[in-house]
């Protein structure tokens, strides 16, 4: 893909500003998933270690497989941003449906995860449910965001006569 035409300008902004958002989201929603389960771990260590409480130990799996999914797609997309800040290249490892799945199914995690939290013990839905729930709305945002570029994306893989000029399609790719 050459970067000097506007469709290529204009696909690696996309793939910046996609990979920058995603990162920084998914770390966000990791920390406060991260979070929710230390305190989850921390307050209730004496029900996850006994045969009682099976519906706060399903909730705690739930949430330690969603933060396991969110850190592996962390560690992906800075992989991914790497790559393509130092060899000014788009690499075909961007995995548009892993990203998607991922986030998807980290999001049905953390919110059956919730689910099971809050019915629990509804008088005690304490920062943890309200972190895991606000971790599960980042990761169904993030997973609509990948769908949406990856629309965006195919539309401007035709070149339009020199539409793309006058948006300024390549500010953003020119920083790489």
């Amino acid at each position: 893909m050459e970067a000097a035409s506007p469709v290529g300008q204009a696909n690696a902004g996309i793939a910046v500003c996609r990979g920058i958002t995603s990162l920084c989201l998914t770390m966000i929603a990791w920390i406060l998933a991260l979070s929710a389960i230390i305190g989850i771990a921390n307050d209730n260590w004496s029900t996850l270690n006994s045969e009682l409480g099976c519906g706060l130990k399903a909730a705690f799996g739930l949430f330690v497989c969603a933060d396991s999914c969110m850190f592996f797609l962390i560690c992906w997309d800075g992989a991914n941003l790497v790559i393509l800040c130092y060899t000014q290249t788009m690499c075909n490892c961007e995995c548009y449906h892993m990203n998607f799945s991922l986030q998807l199914a980290s999001f049905g995690m953390l919110l059956i995860g919730a689910i099971i939290h809050g019915t629990n013990d509804p008088d005690n839905m304490n920062w943890t449910f309200w972190f895991c729930l606000t971790s599960a709305l980042l990761c169904l945002i993030l997973g609509i965001m990948w769908k949406i570029t990856k629309k965006m994306k195919r539309f401007v893989k035709k070149e339009a006569s020199g539409a793309l000029d006058g948006m300024g399609a390549g500010v953003i790719a020119g920083m790489i």
